[in-house]
């Protein structure tokens, strides 16, 4: 479990939080009421952000009992015993290529949390020898599009769909950060993600 420092969602503005606050855990079958309360309480606009549809309560119950038994990696941002932040990868086309999908509870976002996800996304699939990360969103959908754009240019838009296909081992968000990060703090960082996925896998 990794703690990261992010000022809880009810602070004021300007004010900074010294503790570590959240934590990001990848989910068990378990873990499964946490991630389905979260599903639960996205509002309507959030659910077809994610789903490119009008998810019913029904439909995302379901949804959570398939995602965590066909072999779909889920992240979360837990914050007070609550997932506040999801970030799931799945294998598509064979070992080489993932497909990835995120989802921020409204009053939880521009904090970093989804960026922090698409971290984990991409060390945990070059963990599992895959070369590509495929994003997809809806057109209109303008933050996951900023996200993406953090990590690729190769952002397509196909009708009512934007489309970004990340690769692993060269993404922007690697190249522009170099300067930032001390190749010991990414040392760190990849030696906790190696760790978290041991972990699960025990």
């Amino acid at each position: 479990m990794s703690h990261t420092s992010l000022p809880r969602p009810d602070a004021p503005a300007n004010s900074a939080w010294s503790a570590p606050y959240g934590s990001f855990i990848r989910l068990k079958l378990s873990d499964a009421d946490l991630f389905k309360a979260h599903l639960l309480r996205l509002d309507p606009e959030t659910r077809r952000d994610r789903f490119a549809m009008q998810a019913s309560d029904r439909f995302l119950m379901q949804y959570v009992s398939t995602a965590l038994n066909v072999g779909t990696i889920v992240f979360a941002y837990m914050e007070d015993g609550h997932v506040r932040a999801s970030g799931e990868v799945r294998p598509i086309g064979g070992d080489q290529a993932v497909e990835a999908a995120l989802c921020v509870e409204p009053n939880w976002r521009r904090r970093g949390i989804g960026t922090e996800l698409m971290r984990l996304i991409l060390d945990s699939a070059e963990q599992d020898a895959a070369n590509q990360v495929y994003l997809c969103c809806l057109s209109t959908n303008s933050g996951m599009r900023a996200l993406v754009s953090k990590f690729t240019p190769n952002v397509a838009i196909e009708g009512l769909d934007a489309i970004g296909c990340v690769d692993v081992t060269t993404s922007l968000y690697d190249q522009t950060n170099e300067g930032f990060l001390s190749k010991f703090a990414s040392w760190l960082y990849k030696k906790f993600v190696t760790r978290l996925l041991m972990d699960v896998r025990r």
